[in-house]
């Protein structure tokens, strides 16, 4: 059965919401932060000076945060494409 336009539009809202509430969840992992970096070599070179409990915590967030932007791209991907459907019916009906 063909999706209708009203199906469509309920599924486009809900990646919407779902890719709003993925920006609330990277907030609330990266708090104040507004990006991260990992350079391989020093992290490795200084691992024995590091504080592990300290970076593991910070490694779970980076982790979550990576997951979480994952989710958003997926979302993203679905919208574009319900988008398209969306269009593309309504130009048919007009």
């Amino acid at each position: 059965m063909p999706l209708s336009i009203d199906e469509a539009t309920r599924r486009y809202e809900s990646y919407v919401q779902n890719i709003q509430d993925s920006i609330f969840a990277l907030e609330s992992f990266m708090g104040s932060q507004l990006s991260f970096t990992f350079d391989m070599t020093q992290a490795i070179g200084n691992l024995d000076q590091v504080d592990a409990m300290k970076e593991e915590k910070a490694v779970s967030l980076q982790i979550q945060s990576l997951e979480e932007y994952k989710k958003i791209i997926a979302n993203e991907k679905k919208r574009r494409a319900l988008a398209e459907v969306i269009d593309g019916k309504l130009k048919s009906v007009n």
